[in-house]
């Protein structure tokens, strides 16, 4: 077994003939209990909640790993969902996700909009090398091509486009002893993009300085979401910290322009085919009109305003919801969403 939760061939002779469970009951076991397992390469892979993987199943997996390889790439058709995610050719440009096409629609209805923009705001305290940070963030454009990405309509569709090279510039300023003006700042820093030009992110360092302390440092970042989302904004904080530290970092397998190829290859399956044609017999016809009661009256226009409500959750409630889920074998999120449905 490797540190990356994969399994080497060439590690251990199989012990199939010492195996008394058939190898399809065990993976319908692990599933039960929301384990992931696939081939990737010459190693298995597993993907398991936390606490579920026991010494003995680690075991049973690494001592079936042939029998297990072989099944699952006999299986392959419904292992779909799994496949391993190949890199495309160079193309002028490239289609898009379905999520970027939402986006980008959106985007074409109201182009003023600010909905998108995902914003992130840092305080750095004690000095800041401002060349070495501006280093950093050509070394991940050059590393993502997410970065160097623009959008337009090629014969009628959208694509995305991406450039070998795009011109970054980090914004400065200074703010001097009232903290109200940060808000002020980020306000202002925040901005629509045309999706057609990069780069569709911004940085600007706001230095504050205030009277008798030492000057602290705010980092703002503007990401539209069509290039980014809540994982990725954490992956890249994480390799901006890792460069400006001085690591090096692995080269990357894939872009995100393999994923878009891999899931319209995805989409397009007779899995999930059949799986659409259940939802549009279940849904065909007039469907109803959802009307909530609401506190205030609805706007004569839509608008992203909005709040949220936190709430904390007590241990046993969470531990509830969590052997739903595994009983169910859907995800936490599944769960609770379906709560939200069920309100709604």
């Amino acid at each position: 077994m490797n540190n990356s939760g994969g399994l080497d061939m060439t590690s251990k002779e199989s012990c199939i003939n010492s195996c008394i469970q058939p190898v399809a009951d065990f993976l319908s076991e692990m599933d039960k209990k929301l384990v992931k397992i696939w081939v990737d390469g010459q190693f298995l892979r597993y993907k398991a909640p936390k606490g579920v993987m026991t010494q003995e199943a680690l075991k049973n997996l690494a001592d079936r790993k042939e029998e297990i390889i072989s099944y699952l790439q006999n299986e392959k058709p419904k292992n779909i969902f799994y496949d391993t995610i190949e890199t495309v050719g160079e193309c002028e440009y490239y289609p898009l996700s379905a999520a970027q096409q939402r986006m980008f629609i959106l985007n074409q209805i109201d182009r003023d909009s600010t909905a998108y923009n995902l914003v992130q705001v840092l305080k750095i305290d004690g000095e800041f090398e401002t060349n070495r940070f501006v280093e950093v963030i050509n070394r991940l454009i050059e590393r993502h091509d997410a970065l160097r990405t623009s959008f337009e309509i090629v014969d009628g569709n959208p694509v995305q486009r991406i450039h070998p090279h795009i011109e970054f510039r980090l914004d400065y300023g200074e703010i001097n002893g009232d903290m109200k003006d940060i808000d002020v700042e980020i306000g202002r820093f925040i901005r629509p993009y045309d999706l057609s030009r990069t780069p569709l992110f911004r940085f600007k360092l706001l230095k504050f300085n205030k009277s008798g302390s030492i000057p602290c440092y705010f980092l703002l970042q503007d990401m539209h979401h069509i290039i980014s989302d809540g994982i990725s904004e954490a992956v890249l904080v994480n390799e901006v910290n890792q460069l400006y530290a001085g690591v090096k970092l692995q080269p990357l397998k894939i872009q995100y322009k393999d994923y878009v190829a891999w899931h319209e290859k995805l989409l397009n399956s007779k899995h999930i085919q059949a799986q659409k044609l259940f939802w549009m017999e279940q849904l065909k016809g007039e469907l109803p009109i959802l009307n909530l009661s609401a506190d205030y009256p609805r706007p004569s226009s839509f608008s992203f305003e909005g709040d949220s409500v936190n709430i904390r959750i007590d241990r046993e409630l969470s531990d509830k919801l969590y052997n739903l889920a595994r009983e169910k074998r859907v995800t936490l999120f599944t769960v609770l969403l379906s709560a939200y449905y069920v309100l709604l």
